[in-house]
């Protein structure tokens, strides 16, 4: 064969040989299958390989983030198809992380959260039974601070009171940039100034969560301001919140009145005035809550109503209106002449509580096994007792607690909301008064009264001196004060034995161990708002 035809033969076998090939028609053909090992190209096969990796390496803050990515192949290495479910989970329990993700292009991502609390989170990513783990160092955060968040409420009662008698205070505690610190940082509590009255708090120990601790105080019988000390006791940082714990309820037996002057010119002066201040307190001795009104009355001039202070104190001033005769009652009186004492004036304070009893087992009110005594403890409706005599008369003015129209005694029981009174008797004395010496030259008594025979103004002040022949140092005269009297004697400024009320008679006695040498003169200066009075030739 020339070479031109071997030529045309070796071309012929090699196209025929080539569309075998390409058509497939060959009975030793092979398909081939390409191989995605290794090239990237989404396959179809399950998860197989799972590896986990994470956006930061090192160590993070209790309030920090991490971006945690899972990477997912199959069994030849491809990248599972896309929406391949991925699941995450962390250990610590408080730290969160995104529960599942789907796959695009083999790659699921999630955000874990360490939610202030410290320690090593173990990461956990599954797809089928691929699974890939990763841990992420939390770090505890420094205390910087603790601040009082709120007081619920602020203001509670002691127990008994008819008031919430628990408060909850909730703390923060903060790291110097602010944020909350790591869960699980113990705070411990205490009272910083503790009543006395069996106050107690819970707990006195616990730990963070987000940043925030809380405890319970529980009121004993004492009332007043209390602090709760919260302290971190490893950066030693504290803070104080406060409660007010009120007293309770006004009680009869803790009820008391007092005045500025037991005797004032007002019996025939217009406009003078006196202050009056009552003391009311709960069965444990607490003064009342703060702003509780009391009521005064009385049968003549004018006398306003006031309020409680923190202290439980009153006060209020009385206006005389004058125009009284010498020798009468007071103008105006429910009982008309001939009735009640001379110059004599009661006002009555009233207030909201309950009737006295013997607490006995502490408790603040009154249950089974306290004691009542009626004689004791029980009081009728409360009545401006005109006359000072010691019961309600008919006419006299009352405070109708019941309701019913008709003044009401003592009932028997123990009333645990009424109306609760105390009054007090003081002098209106005339401008007018008198000083009668009693006795002779070394022995005598000196009394100073009013027109009716009543002590003269409180406010009157009293000199004494004594003129004498013989040499000698000044003496003292007892509750005046110094004057010039010789050495060796003595004036007694002293009160009368009985006297009808809390008001004394200003009298001089002569206490002299010896006797005046002749020429020697004792006189007596009495000086009241309205008027100067000097006796002597004692």
């Amino acid at each position: 064969m020339n070479n031109f035809n071997q030529t045309k033969a070796w071309l012929f076998m090699a196209f025929t040989g080539f569309l075998l090939i390409s058509c497939g028609n060959s009975p030793s053909s092979t398909a081939i299958t390409p191989t995605t090992a290794g090239t990237g190209v989404s396959g179809s096969l399950p998860p197989s390989l799972l590896t986990v990796s994470k956006s930061i390496t090192t160590a993070i803050a209790a309030t920090g983030t991490v971006v945690v990515t899972a990477t997912v192949v199959d069994a030849d290495g491809a990248s599972v198809a896309d929406g391949t479910n991925v699941l995450f989970e962390t250990d610590i329990p408080g730290t969160s992380i995104t529960s599942s993700a789907l796959t695009v292009s083999g790659v699921a991502t999630a955000t874990f959260n360490a939610n202030n609390v410290a320690g090593t989170a173990t990461i956990t990513a599954t797809a089928g039974s691929a699974t890939g783990f990763t841990t992420i160092q939390i770090l505890a955060s420094t205390p910087a601070s603790v601040s009082l968040v709120s007081s619920s409420p602020a203001q509670i009662g002691v127990k008994g009171a008819g008031l919430a008698e628990t408060a909850i205070l909730t703390f923060k505690v903060s790291d110097a940039t602010g944020n909350p610190v790591t869960d699980g940082t113990t705070i411990n509590f205490s009272i910083g100034n503790a009543l006395g009255g069996g106050e107690t708090i819970s707990p006195t120990t616990t730990d963070t969560v987000s940043g925030v601790v809380s405890v319970t105080l529980t009121a004993g019988n004492k009332s007043g301001l209390i602090g709760i000390v919260a302290t971190e006791p490893i950066s030693d940082v504290a803070t104080t919140g406060s409660v007010v714990v009120l007293g309770g309820q006004g009680i009869a037996s803790n009820f008391s009145m007092e005045t500025n002057q037991a005797s004032f010119e007002g019996f025939d002066r217009i406009g003078n005035t006196n202050d009056f201040k009552v003391f009311l307190a709960d069965i444990f001795g607490n003064p009342i809550k703060e702003g509780t009104p009391v009521t005064f009355i009385t049968e003549l001039g004018s006398i306003p109503s006031a309020t409680v202070n923190v202290a439980g104190i009153a006060t209020t001033t009385y206006t005389t209106p004058g125009g009284n005769d010498p020798g009468s009652v007071l103008r105006g009186h429910p009982l008309g002449a001939g009735t009640g004492k001379t110059g004599y004036l009661t006002v009555l304070a009233m207030a909201p509580g309950q009737e006295p009893f013997s607490d006995n087992n502490n408790n603040g009110i009154y249950d089974a096994g306290d004691t009542f005594t009626v004689a004791q403890h029980d009081f009728g409706e409360p009545f401006l007792d005109a006359n000072e005599n010691g019961v309600h008369d008919v006419g006299e003015q009352y405070n109708d607690t019941n309701a019913d129209g008709l003044y009401s005694g003592p009932n028997g029981v123990h009333d645990k909301d009424t109306v609760i009174w105390v009054s007090m008797v003081v002098v209106l004395s005339t401008k007018s008064y008198t000083m009668t010496p009693v006795g002779g030259p070394t022995s005598y008594v000196v009394t100073i009264v009013d027109a009716n025979n009543n002590p003269v103004d409180a406010s009157s002040t009293y000199t004494a001196a004594l003129s004498f022949t013989a040499p000698g140092s000044p003496g003292t005269i007892t509750g005046v004060g110094a004057s010039n009297l010789p050495f060796g004697v003595s004036y007694a400024l002293v009160t009368p034995g009985s006297p009808v009320v809390p008001i004394w008679v200003p009298t001089f006695v002569n206490n002299a161990t010896t006797s005046h040498l002749a020429g020697d003169v004792m006189s007596i200066t009495t000086t009241t708002p309205s008027s100067t009075l000097i006796i002597d030739g004692l």
